[in-house]
């Protein structure tokens, strides 16, 4: 039998902080299309203005937007709430995968790509 259901995260090496931002993770890994807010953003990064903030958010074309994702029924685990579990037999979640595919594709950990 084949799996039809994957997720895509991203590792932070300091849980520690995703606890004291009330961010929910496993083992440091949140949901790649989970975006952390402008202020603790901004508070982790040392950052003082908004443009540090909106480079970050634009380098995400994919969906994130909770509600959204709920809408299409991406699901999510008692462990992560943030709907993260695209469904590959789902029509409707096609395109969204393969935005995730192509974002890890074009953003790999210590590289800056542009795009």
């Amino acid at each position: 039998m084949k799996a039809s259901k994957i997720a895509f995260f991203q590792f932070y090496s300091c849980a520690r902080l995703l606890d004291d931002y009330g961010i929910s993770y496993y083992k440091g890994f949140i949901p790649l299309n989970q975006l952390i807010p402008a202020f603790q953003f901004m508070d982790i990064n040392g950052a003082s203005n908004l443009i540090d903030y909106l480079n970050y958010f634009k380098k995400y074309p994919m969906l994130t937007q909770e509600t959204g994702l709920t809408n299409l029924g991406v699901e999510s685990t008692d462990k992560i709430p943030f709907p993260h579990i695209w469904d590959l037999l789902n029509k409707d979640h096609e395109n969204h995968v393969h935005d995730l595919f192509t974002h890890m594709a074009n953003n790999l950990p210590g590289l800056d790509i542009k795009n």
